[in-house]
């Protein structure tokens, strides 16, 4: 038997077992959340809402990528509208209520009651 009617045969093979399996075969459910593995362990789980992605700041404008849609100031998304963006916060104001989204968490030190208590 040639190599191309074992590869062919083989080809056929997979797909009807894939069949068999009655298409039941996926890799991931539609609406399963997929991990990212570059996040440190323990790390939170994806924010819901308004998520600031990236920011572009430059000389003629300042665009912002809010749950992946590209806004420059005036721009609005679900009822808000972008009023200043920052390299690292975007603010939007919807009715009387300004909402500030960071693009990475606030860093904050543990206090130094705690690092000393800490073993090196």
């Amino acid at each position: 038997m040639s190599y191309r009617k074992v590869k062919s045969m083989l080809g056929i093979g997979v797909v009807a077992a894939l069949m068999l399996l009655g298409g039941r075969v996926s890799v991931a459910a539609p609406d399963a959340v997929l991990v990212d593995p570059t996040q440190p362990v323990g790390a939170s789980a994806p924010r819901r809402g308004l998520v600031l992605e990236s920011t572009m700041i430059s000389p003629e404008r300042r665009l912002a990528m809010i749950n992946g849609r590209v806004l420059g100031l005036g721009g609005r998304i679900n009822g808000a509208v972008v009023t200043s963006i920052t390299p690292y916060t975007v603010t939007l104001r919807k009715g009387k209520r300004n909402i500030h989204l960071r693009l990475v968490p606030k860093i904050t030190q543990p206090s130094r009651a705690k690092q000393k208590g800490q073993k090196k």
